[in-house]
């Protein structure tokens, strides 16, 4: 069977928009967002420039922004001052947003886990490794290769 580029981007989105929503049924009544989500996930390791959140989620900077501020006002994030470059704003997680993400994070890796159950661990890393190839691939084709 040949199966064409398109397909299996297709297949990409249909698995990312089903985690999406399941996602966000977890979330529950919230105003916060899967992109919120992920930028709590960033920070557990650590501070980081607000560019660099973009950067590293692909979205744009006013996206990040957005989401810092809703974040901010639920009490989840804080924002500081770079000490060496006042105009860089630097994002830390709280742990009133560590709480939150725990909870979040584990129904994540619930839907995860349940929806990768019927795959060898041999499959999953050829699966991840075939996934970053499309990953570098992709930003190849659209010149944002770092």
């Amino acid at each position: 069977m040949n199966v064409e580029a398109t397909d299996v981007y297709g297949s990409i989105v249909r698995i990312y928009k089903l985690l999406h929503r399941k996602l966000s049924e977890k979330m529950g009544n919230t105003s916060l967002t899967i992109l919120d989500f992920w930028i709590l996930k960033s920070l557990r390791e650590g501070p980081k420039p607000m560019v660099e959140l973009a950067n590293s989620l692909y979205v744009t900077q006013a996206a990040v922004t957005n989401s810092v501020d809703r974040l901010e006002q639920s009490g989840l994030v804080s924002r500081s001052r770079d000490k060496r470059d006042r105009r860089v704003n630097i994002i830390s997680i709280t742990e009133k947003g560590k709480e939150f993400l725990a909870g979040i994070d584990a129904a994540y890796r619930q839907v995860a886990s349940a929806s990768l159950s019927g795959l060898s661990p041999e499959e999953m890393n050829e699966l991840s490794a075939l996934l970053d190839k499309v990953l570098k691939g992709l930003l190849k084709a659209t010149g944002e290769e770092k």
